[in-house]
């Protein structure tokens, strides 16, 4: 990754701050207190690749480089109001990368606009013998997909899916009025359905779990100590999952994505929010990460594409998001619906204080 980036022309700055190996958090006992929101300094930047986004959304950098394993890019990139990718399971090299979950990590980079995305992805991108996940997968001219319009492509709505993760009335009516934007830009809107969102997450949950333990279960009991109290509790749930757990969640997630596939047999893309607007920066109980509903992991559990762009601000100030995931490798198609809508609406236009406040320093 570094030596693509460089070879680029990108000038590499640093490391940014991220969750307990990029599990465990928001916490306030690992190596560095948690990264905050740009947008307001009191609201967390989401995880686990935090300081990716906040880097970004504070003008720090063009562009970094998250990791993504249950929406990791997407989360981060939503609450702080930016552009981020989760491509393809394989489509860039995890060499070098600590691993969380095996078969479900993805990477991808985040930036301000999906044209500074897809000049990332254009480096990044491509088959890496070191990462033996990788796919061996021509790479398209993502820039030259940027063709501004929707004309011609198909884009599903899983409404369901919302209502499981019972999004807001604020999100929903940014949401439909994202819908109105994309139509205008020439695409067709169609309600489709998939199964329930619990499926994709208690299949991702069991393997995410069990590989999770087998990466640190040496540390995990001989220093114990060395880990965060939040990254500790969510480690030891992987010593209670059975082999034929494992196996039969496996078993699901290979349905779960046949069954995705054959939807985007029928659609181009598909369109929905990326999540609820940032909250206030606070400890919360370790468990909550296995129990609210994620409209980010069905699409790490299938391995498609997808991306998170600003959808508009909330009453207080913080940012919407929208999502769209694409067919397997297909993030030129991905791409080019973002910076479409993102040229037709006004949200790349505002920008936190701090940024401007670095602009006219």
């Amino acid at each position: 990754m570094e030596a693509r980036l460089r070879a680029g022309g990108g000038v590499l700055l640093g490391k940014n701050t991220t969750w307990e190996f990029a599990h465990g958090g928001p916490s306030w006992d690992a190596f560095a207190p948690p990264a905050r929101n740009p947008w307001n300094t009191d609201h967390h930047p989401a995880g686990s690749s935090s300081g990716s986004a906040a880097a970004v959304a504070a003008g720090l950098a063009a562009t970094t480089i998250g990791s993504d394993t249950g929406g990791s890019i997407r989360l981060p990139a939503a609450v702080c109001g930016l552009s981020g990718l989760k491509a393809t399971y394989g489509r860039v090299s995890r060499k070098g990368v600590l691993p969380n979950c095996f078969s479900h990590d993805h990477v991808g980079p985040l930036a301000w606009t999906t044209e500074d995305v897809a000049l990332t992805m254009q480096v990044i991108a491509g088959h890496d013998p070191g990462d033996p996940g990788s796919a061996d997968v021509p790479v398209p001219d993502y820039r030259a997909a940027l063709n501004g319009s929707c004309a011609g492509l198909t884009l599903g709505v899983p409404w369901r899916w919302l209502d499981e993760a019972k999004s807001s009335d604020s999100v929903r009516a940014a949401f439909a009025a994202a819908l109105e934007a994309l139509k205008g830009l020439g695409a067709t809107v169609v309600d489709i359905e998939l199964p329930s969102i619990e499926l994709y997450s208690d299949s991702k949950k069991t393997i995410a779990m069990s590989e999770l333990f087998s990466i640190h279960e040496k540390t995990l009991r001989t220093a114990p100590e060395l880990f965060g109290d939040s990254l500790r509790y969510r480690i030891q749930c992987g010593a209670l999952i059975r082999s034929e757990d494992y196996v039969q969640a496996m078993r699901m997630r290979s349905a779960l994505t046949a069954n995705m596939q054959a939807m985007f047999a029928r659609v181009d893309a598909i369109v929905l929010p990326t999540a609820e607007p940032a909250g206030k920066l606070e400890p919360t109980p370790h468990s909550w990460l296995f129990k609210h509903a994620s409209l980010t992991t069905p699409f790490n559990s299938t391995g498609h594409p997808a991306l998170s762009v600003c959808m508009g601000f909330a009453a207080n100030g913080l940012p919407l998001s929208l999502q769209i995931a694409g067919r397997a490798f297909d993030e030129a198609t991905v791409m080019r619906i973002g910076d479409a809508y993102e040229k037709a609406t006004p949200w790349r236009d505002r920008r936190p204080a701090i940024a401007k406040a670095l602009e006219a320093a």
